[in-house]
């Protein structure tokens, strides 16, 4: 449910920034995900592949780089969900958010032709430019096995109609904490704001 209250709250506050787009597709590439391509849920689904791929270490509390294809698409946000792993439905990941951040974050998400439009594309093959920056885990997680869920949601836009929604986008890697944190669970996930239109435009973080 809290993921349905930000949603909204978020989508509503950032409406303007809704761009033209194309069909979407992208899913996350780093950490090392289980999907080699794009997925989509209706909010049903927690991980479409449900086989454990190759798992990452991180400590907790850990700031890691975290990367999704740019692909000529634009605007939308991030929600970062961590689980144990073997707990990996839909509800599970509901339950245990922790971050979101814009989609076109991060330096390297930029158009090849470095064009400030918040409509440029990408100039530029598939699967070539990346989005992401870093994001925060959790530090009060127990040491073990977990799943970092990805879903890009909130575009408004699409073949260049404003108001055509896009369906949501998640991807799925296995990451593996190396000891228990010490820190405690906070009341709210942690929303991160600014993209490169923001930063373009001079528009703040949100």
């Amino acid at each position: 449910m809290k993921f349905l209250t930000f949603a909204l709250t978020v989508a509503s506050a950032f409406k303007w920034l809704a761009p033209i787009s194309v069909e979407a597709h992208s899913w996350l590439v780093k950490p090392v995900s289980r999907d080699i391509d794009p997925r989509t849920t209706d909010g049903t689904i927690g991980c479409p592949n449900t086989t454990p791929g190759s798992s990452t270490s991180f400590s907790p509390g850990e700031i890691i780089d975290v990367r999704y294809w740019r692909n000529n698409h634009l605007g939308g946000f991030i929600r970062w969900s961590l689980s144990p792993a073997g707990s990996e439905t839909a509800s599970d990941f509901d339950d245990n958010v922790f971050f979101y951040t814009c989609r076109e974050s991060g330096p390297d998400c930029v158009p090849a032709d470095g064009s400030p439009s918040r409509y440029a594309g990408d100039s530029s093959s598939d699967n070539t430019i990346s989005c992401g920056d870093t994001i925060t885990l959790p530090d009060w997680l127990d040491e073990g096995d977990y799943v970092l869920q990805w879903v890009w949601f909130g575009v408004g836009s699409s073949y260049g109609n404003i108001g055509w929604a896009e369906p949501q986008f998640v991807s799925c890697a296995d990451i593996t904490l190396t000891a228990t944190g010490s820190g405690s669970e906070p009341t709210c996930p942690t929303f991160v704001g600014g993209d490169r239109v923001t930063k373009n435009e001079d528009l703040g973080d949100g």
